[in-house]
C-alpha cells in the first residue's frame, strides 16, 4: 500500500492516481522482464562460446526496441528450426503490440490535449521524437493500465512457457538460452 503522505514528498504533485501510479509502475516492472527475456531469446541464436559475436553485438548496441524485434524476427527466420518459427513470430508479434501500448502509457503527454493549460488523467499526443507519427487519445484509468500490465504478464508467461517447451524435459534447472539452442538449425 502506497504511504498516504507519499506524495507530500515532491514538489510538483502528478495527475495520476495513486492506484494509476501502481498500475504504471507494474507496467514498467513486467515491460523490464520482456525487455530481459528478448534479449535471451536473441542471444540464444548467438555463439555462446564468442562473446564477440556479430549478432549479439549488434543487437547490445542497437537501442530501439523495434530494430530489436527485427533482429529477433531475423534471427528467427535463418536460425530456428521451421516447426518452431511460427510460434516465435507470434510472441515477436505480439511483443510489438504490447510495446505500442506500453509506449502510450510511459511516452504520452499527461494532458487534456496538446499544448493544453490543464493536466488531466488522460495521455495525449506523439512522442515519436521527430519520427512521424500519429497523436492519439487515451483515456488512462486505472482498470486500462491494468489491462496493459497483465496483457503484459501473459506475454512474458508465453515466452517463458515457449522456453520450457523447446527444452523438452522436466529438467529442474535451465537457461531460456539452453532451450532455445535445441531448436535451432545446425551451424
Amino acid at each position: 500500500m502506497i504511504p498516504i503522505n507519499a506524495r507530500k514528498k515532491f514538489q510538483i504533485n502528478v495527475v495520476p492516481s495513486d492506484r494509476q501510479l501502481w498500475a504504471i509502475g507494474m507496467v514498467v516492472v513486467q515491460w523490464t522482464a520482456v525487455e530481459q527475456l528478448v534479449k535471451a531469446f536473441v542471444h540464444a541464436c548467438s555463439d555462446e562460446n564468442n562473446p564477440d559475436d556479430s549478432d549479439r553485438r549488434k543487437f547490445d548496441s542497437t537501442r530501439s526496441m523495434q530494430l530489436r524485434l527485427d533482429q529477433w524476427a531475423e534471427l528467427t527466420a535463418t536460425r530456428i528450426q521451421q516447426a518452431w518459427r511460427r510460434p516465435i513470430q507470434d510472441l515477436i508479434s505480439e511483443t510489438r503490440q504490447v510495446l505500442d501500448m506500453r509506449d502510450k502509457i510511459i511516452h504520452g503527454t499527461w494532458c487534456e490535449k496538446e499544448n493544453a493549460q490543464t493536466v488531466t488523467h488522460e495521455a495525449f499526443g506523439p512522442f515519436s521524437w521527430g519520427k512521424p507519427g500519429s497523436p492519439f487519445s487515451w483515456k488512462l484509468d486505472y482498470g486500462g493500465i491494468i489491462q496493459v500490465a497483465l496483457r503484459i504478464d501473459s506475454l512474458q508467461k508465453a515466452m517463458l512457457d515457449f522456453a520450457l517447451k523447446a527444452n523438452g524435459t522436466a529438467q529442474a534447472v535451465f537457461t531460456v538460452g539452453q532451450a532455445l539452442r535445441k531448436i535451432q538449425l545446425p551451424r
